[in-house]
């Protein structure tokens, strides 16, 4: 279940990177890569190397999107997680927009996105 800490706190407005799946899911993605940020590697080897739009919403649900924050701690925060706190970090999937979308109408947020291009194709 996706859920919104920045909501929680009441913020004025949510910022969020969006990707297109392969088959057409708006998903949360920053990066050109799923290495960094997922377990896909272990997972999904295969795939490691793809650009995340190219990569069906059924495999890319199937992602921990979570263990990574834990163990990089990129803003610092991770250690004044509560266990609660922790477990649902750790166990976090790939969001879709709709998730985001919905949590932003039901708390009255902004949301701010940036739509991210696929690779280039050249043939």
């Amino acid at each position: 279940l996706f859920r919104s800490k920045a909501v929680e706190q009441k913020v004025y407005g949510i910022q969020a990177d969006v990707m297109i799946s392969y088959d057409g899911v708006a998903f949360l993605m920053h990066d050109n890569s799923l290495k960094r940020t997922t377990n896909v590697e272990d997972v999904f080897p295969e795939l490691a190397n793809e650009h995340p739009s190219m990569v069906n919403w059924t495999y890319l649900e199937r992602l921990n999107a979570g263990k990574w924050f834990l163990k990089n701690d990129p803003f610092w925060t991770a250690s004044s997680l509560s266990g609660v706190a922790r477990f649902e970090v750790g166990n976090q999937s790939l969001s879709k927009l709709s998730d985001l979308l919905q949590i932003a109408r039901d708390n009255t947020t902004t949301v701010l996105l940036n739509l991210r291009d696929p690779p280039d194709r050249k043939s």
